[in-house]
């Protein structure tokens, strides 16, 4: 059974440094950016985070690649969130930015974005009350627009609504 390592004493010591960061994974999957800051929080060296990471990836437990097409693709299933919200999100969970603009572009393209807020959009209508038809377009059009996505989808979204003019 693994036990929780003791706080780092010098910031050296290899293996209370490995146990810790496959503790931080068994709890959840993260990214190596992620593990580097909680790593750094308990003050191990740069030269010992370094070295754990290294062994880490090697053995597959950290793969920033397969993490973020993972949760991208949880994105899209589980949560209403558009292009913006969803780039935010993956910048909290500390991926490199290269990956961020890469991975989006790959595994959330407009159409992935529309099918999202034609869903929210769907879900939203019966619940949103205004005086008129347009008002009532308006008020979606904030909570989609809120929910970070792009106006090309938004506008995308409602076009052959019964909105339309």
């Amino acid at each position: 059974m693994w036990s929780k390592p003791a706080k780092a004493k010098d910031g050296n010591s290899y293996d209370d440094a490995y146990k810790y960061a496959v503790r931080l994974l068994e709890l959840q999957l993260r990214s190596e950016g992620e593990l580097r800051a909680k790593m750094k929080q308990k003050t191990y060296t740069e030269a010992v985070i370094n070295q754990v990471l290294e062994s880490l990836t090697k053995a597959g437990f950290v793969n920033d690649e397969r993490l973020i097409e993972s949760t991208i693709r949880n994105f899209k299933e589980y949560k209403p969130y558009g292009f913006s919200q969803v780039k935010v999100k993956l910048i909290q969970r500390q991926f490199p930015k290269s990956l961020i603009e890469q991975a989006l572009a790959d595994f959330f393209t407009p159409e992935d974005e529309f099918v999202v807020a034609r869903r929210l959009l769907e879900k939203l209508q019966g619940r949103v009350r205004g005086d008129t038809e347009q008002a009532i377009k308006q008020k979606l059009i904030q909570r989609l627009r809120s929910h970070g996505f792009r106006s090309q989808v938004l506008f995308k979204a409602f076009k052959g609504e019964v909105w339309d003019e």
